[in-house]
């Protein structure tokens, strides 16, 4: 096992000095797993439940961790596997913000999509879902996370903050869970031990300062700016708590906590530490910008995105098949001639964002028309669009993980020709075409199980 480092044991001694030995001793012992239930798409769990997460609805610790790669609720979408102290976002949103609003919420630094996925559940369906990442690879996984949660009233972005500064003043909620040193991985990746130093401290908390500061650029009057990051030093933490109500003109807000959480308040945020609470190092404050700031007026320089399509008639009846009735969501095409769809009261919106941007992945795809048939796309069979009385395939669990192998599987008599949606536990797995002699497994061949067991 890696060592500690001997200057970060230094820091802890000073930030713990009668509970250091104990702190030292939980980095070194077992970790916690923490899964987070999806509310769209509820259904039994075959997982050891032992206790609820208490500051977080929907999430749950489990007593061991199973192999989770093999159980098809999760390629379904139906949890997510969180570490638990992140979850307590949760309550600076639901005390600082209200649900009942259409909000416009962005998280700054979203990959690989634990927290957007809390953040979509949270919000109710009127509002709106920016999620960025400004480096390529983890964006492309915060698109299969955010595909596998199920929502459409959400946009993906690829850029750096300072590329969305046509969006000041647009946005109620900001989250910025910042890039930093990962001293609260420590337990769960010792790779982590090794990659710490000071200087690596100090860089971090630099590069923190200049996203905050783009960052309370884009809220809104009233606006809530939540800085998160997953370690402990008092650099990237509390320092850059004070530093964002001295120099952003922001005020520090607080929210309230229980006593039998174990979390500990700090005179800006709120810190967890393994020993004190059942999660990893975790460090929160809030933040809510003035009345008198300049809110956005959404002006669109173009009629917007020129890939908006009108579709014709024998494409809207394809579209019709596959959705609920009267499904009130703009249709358009993305570069991959993909048809995407995305709620039609925040068309506005999409247009205003995306504006200037060349890198973004709008709502969920539906899929691709071929000879006038529509190709569905993965995204669709884990969205909550489909209408209740399209075709599905009830599968048990040995078929299920065949399934999301890419395996071919056996047809019956019984079953009627053409697309079906392969569920397990009545929760849609993707698509198949079942033939006289086959069904044909559409599953993305990028995403299938490769191991064995």
């Amino acid at each position: 096992m890696d060592a500690l480092h001997s200057a970060f044991l230094d820091q802890m001694q000073e930030i713990l000095p009668d509970e250091h030995q104990q702190f030292v001793e939980v980095l070194n012992g077992e970790v916690p797993v923490s899964i987070r239930r999806n509310p769209i798409k509820s259904t039994e769990l075959d997982l050891d439940i032992e206790a609820n997460v208490p500051w977080t609805s929907d999430a749950v610790y489990l007593s061991k961790r199973p192999i989770f790669t093999l159980d098809p609720s999760f390629h379904a979408g139906a949890y997510y596997v969180q570490e638990a102290s992140s979850m307590f976002i949760e309550q600076a949103i639901r005390q600082h913000v209200n649900l009942n609003d259409s909000i416009r919420a962005l998280d700054l630094c979203a990959a690989p999509g634990g927290k957007s996925t809390l953040v979509s559940s949270i919000l109710n369906n009127n509002s709106l879902l920016v999620s960025n990442e400004v480096i390529s690879s983890r964006y492309k996984i915060l698109i299969e996370n955010t595909h596998k949660w199920g929502n459409c009233n959400q946009i993906i972005t690829n850029h750096d903050v300072k590329d969305l500064s046509h969006l000041k003043g647009f946005f109620h909620l900001i989250l910025v869970d910042a890039p930093c040193s990962g001293e609260g991985l420590f337990r769960k990746d010792k790779k982590a031990r090794t990659e710490w130093s000071e200087n690596n401290v100090s860089l971090c908390a630099a590069r923190q300062k200049r996203i905050l500061a783009e960052a309370a650029d884009l809220l809104a009057p009233g606006g809530i700016l939540i800085y998160s990051t997953c370690t402990y030093n008092k650099h990237e933490n509390e320092l850059n708590a004070a530093w964002i109500e001295e120099h952003l003109g922001l005020s520090n807000e607080k929210i309230k906590i229980e006593d039998a959480w174990g979390l500990t308040a700090m005179d800006y945020g709120y810190q967890a530490y393994p020993h004190r609470c059942k999660g990893e190092g975790f460090y929160m404050s809030i933040f809510k910008a003035g009345a008198d700031r300049t809110a956005s007026k959404m002006k669109i320089k173009s009629k917007g995105d020129k890939s908006l399509d009108i579709l014709t008639k024998k494409e809207v009846e394809q579209v019709q098949k596959f959705l609920a009735k009267e499904t009130p969501l703009t249709v358009f095409k993305n570069h991959l001639e993909e048809l995407c769809f995305f709620p039609q009261a925040l068309k506005r919106e999409f247009q205003f964002i995306c504006q200037g941007l060349y890198r973004y992945h709008v709502g969920t795809p539906m899929g691709t028309f071929k000879h006038n048939k529509l190709i569905p796309h993965h995204a669709l069979a884990l969205s909550n669009l489909i209408g209740p009385t399209f075709p599905t395939l009830e599968l048990n669990k040995e078929q299920a993980v065949s399934f999301l192998r890419k395996e071919t599987l056996p047809v019956s008599e019984a079953m009627g020709q053409g697309w079906h949606l392969m569920q397990y536990n009545g929760l849609n797995l993707g698509w198949g075409k079942v033939l006289k002699d086959r069904i044909n497994n559409y599953f993305p061949k990028h995403l299938r199980i490769r191991m064995q067991g």
